[in-house]
């Protein structure tokens, strides 16, 4: 912001940059034909947050399962459902344990789970594991209510499903549950992504050291990537991306690779290795990222540098 205008009303934004910043009627200039205008309703708009280290698969993977035993009231369960479902990807499993009896039909109800997963199937085992609570969708996906009688699956007085589930009809809604769900990176990156964009965190240098980026680009393609991501690889991908003459943040706004992680372990016998990859690595001009935890390692690390 410029020091003379601690707050502006509006800014103007091209090919992802910002041209001005100003009060209305200066950025109502540069308002054309196809300029998309958005309203904030007089919200504060803030430049977005970076993190400079962060295991972008591992805080996706964090939503894979639900952990219901600290909850107490109706309150805590909807909370919980609701921030799940606000981001996770359309038709992502919501899967977990640990509710109680406490919680049966009360808190844990589909009255109270059903309009808050609209889009995402629900099965949380109770803290025994004899029983589940499966949503309206999960019910649905797997047919239970018209295949299943009896013990096999609670209803109320109506006839209808409550949710809850066991023996055969727990079977068949887990029968349907992807296998891959902890290794479904597409619908996990794009969970941390939109977990990043509602905490205002804009940009990440993913340390996660598989090679993502492939997935991230396909995400972009989609639309479904709202964060900037500098994808690093380990050590094992110096040849490779110095035969595709990869350089340090190649890639365009949104993807970006060719930065190197490590991890030092803090042992004198690593001194030699540690040099000879940071050597080829920033011959290559690759950027290198070196964790390193106590004195020892990090006097290992900054002597290879």
């Amino acid at each position: 912001m410029y020091r003379e205008k601690s707050q502006a009303e509006a800014v103007a934004i091209r090919d992802g940059r910002f041209v001005a910043v100003g009060n209305y009627k200066e950025i109502a200039a540069f308002i054309g034909p196809r300029t998309k205008k958005i309203d904030a309703g007089g919200k504060l708009m803030l430049p977005g947050f970076n993190d400079a280290h962060v295991h972008f698969a591992a805080v996706g993977n964090k939503f894979s399962s639900i952990d219901l035993r600290r909850m107490k009231s109706a309150d805590d369960v909807a909370e919980i459902f609701s921030r799940y479902s606000k981001v996770l990807p359309t038709n992502r499993w919501i899967l977990g344990s640990g509710w109680d009896a406490s919680l049966k039909g009360n808190a844990l109800s589909r009255k109270v789970i059903d309009p808050l997963t609209p889009n995402n199937p629900v099965l949380v085992y109770s803290a025994d594991g004899k029983w589940a609570f499966a949503n309206g969708v999960a019910l649905e996906l797997a047919q239970v209510a018209e295949s299943t009688i009896g013990e096999q699956i609670e209803r109320d007085a109506n006839g209808e499903p409550t949710g809850f589930v066991t023996g055969s009809a727990l079977r068949r809604i887990n029968s349907i549950i992807p296998a891959n769900h902890t290794k479904n990176w597409p619908e996990i990156l794009e969970t941390a992504s939109n977990y990043a964009a509602s905490l205002g965190v804009t940009s990440v240098q993913d340390m996660h050291s598989d090679d993502m980026t492939d997935v991230y680009r396909r995400l972009q393609r989609q639309g479904k990537l709202k964060t900037r991501v500098y994808d690093c690889l380990p050590p094992s991908s110096i040849p490779t991306l110095i035969a595709n003459g990869v350089e340090a943040a190649a890639g365009d706004a949104m993807v970006r690779t060719g930065c190197i992680k490590h991890f030092s372990e803090g042992e004198e016998s690593e001194v030699a290795d540690l040099r000879q990859k940071i050597s080829a690595a920033d011959k290559a001009g690759l950027q290198v990222m070196i964790h390193a935890i106590g004195s020892q390692a990090n006097r290992i690390v900054l002597d290879a540098f």
